[in-house]
């Protein structure tokens, strides 16, 4: 009878704490789909300068794939999603069109920055979402369009 009772003791207690991890790992996941306006980035605690012919980076994060402009090119790249981590390829496509010079460079670089891994948190008070990792940390909020 006391094996009985220490079995199911047991068996609800490691049941509870399951739950309450699957519940915590549920309230830490950020919907991610949809179209974003990336609107700060540092890099080392740095901020990242815009070029002033740019109006924000706007991105579009479908199932396969992150589309969007970081200025006058459109780009395509994919990624793998697990829970709150996401991994950007490094082999993404870009449009080469005639563009200003700063803003090519600032592409460039911004897809440099952008092909990397990052931890996803989502700020509900300023209702932004945050990549974040060692050096980048990338702002965004949902592009109301």
């Amino acid at each position: 009878m006391f094996r009985l009772l220490f079995v199911l003791m047991f068996s609800f207690c490691f049941a509870s704490e399951f739950d309450l991890k699957h519940e915590n790992h549920k309230r830490d996941m950020v919907n991610i789909y949809g179209n974003w306006i990336i609107t700060n980035i540092e890099v080392d605690g740095n901020a990242v300068i815009f070029p002033r012919e740019i109006n924000g980076i706007r991105i579009s994060v479908l199932e396969d794939r992150i589309s969007g402009n970081a200025g006058c090119n459109n780009f395509m790249i994919g990624y793998t999603l697990q829970g709150t981590h996401i991994t950007i390829s490094e082999n993404g496509a870009m449009t080469k069109k005639m563009c200003e010079p700063s803003v090519v460079s600032f592409e460039n670089a911004f897809m440099g920055i952008f092909s990397r891994d990052f931890d996803i948190r989502e700020d509900k008070f300023s209702k932004r979402v945050i990549w974040r990792n060692d050096s980048v940390v990338i702002y965004m909020v949902r592009d109301g369009r």
